[in-house]
């Protein structure tokens, strides 16, 4: 009895690994993809059109195996964590200026800060 189920389990988990293979798997571009979608990226295409779309697409396929809607969300998602890390740098930069002006603040020292521009007024308090 034991036996059986045991090849029973056996079969199940081939049939598993076999339904796996045949499935349709994440794309995993090349080096050369990326390099190509980056330098794309740099030169200022953002939202790349349909037609655009398929130029690229065509383009990187002697790279490796890759279709339309991998170049559409690679674009997409590549500006949204682009977005992300720019506001990231952003409320850094923001923490880092109200910290300063805590400090400033307990030391005595009055200011004004107009876009980033700061222009200090030392005022004896």
């Amino acid at each position: 009895m034991h036996a059986a189920k045991t090849s029973e389990q056996s079969r199940g988990r081939k049939l598993k690994e076999q339904a796996e293979a045949t499935r349709s798997s994440r794309w995993n571009p090349t080096a050369e993809q990326l390099l190509a979608l980056e330098e794309k990226y740099s030169c200022g295409v953002r939202t790349p059109t349909t037609n655009q779309i398929q130029q690229i697409t065509s383009e990187l396929r002697r790279f490796g195996k890759i279709e339309g809607k991998n170049v559409f969300y690679w674009f997409q998602n590549h500006k949204a964590r682009e977005r992300q890390k720019h506001r990231q740098v952003q409320q850094k930069h923001n923490n880092t200026d109200h910290e300063s002006s805590n400090k400033m603040k307990e030391s005595g020292i009055n200011f004004a800060c107009f876009h980033n521009i700061c222009t200090f007024f030392f005022l004896a308090s």
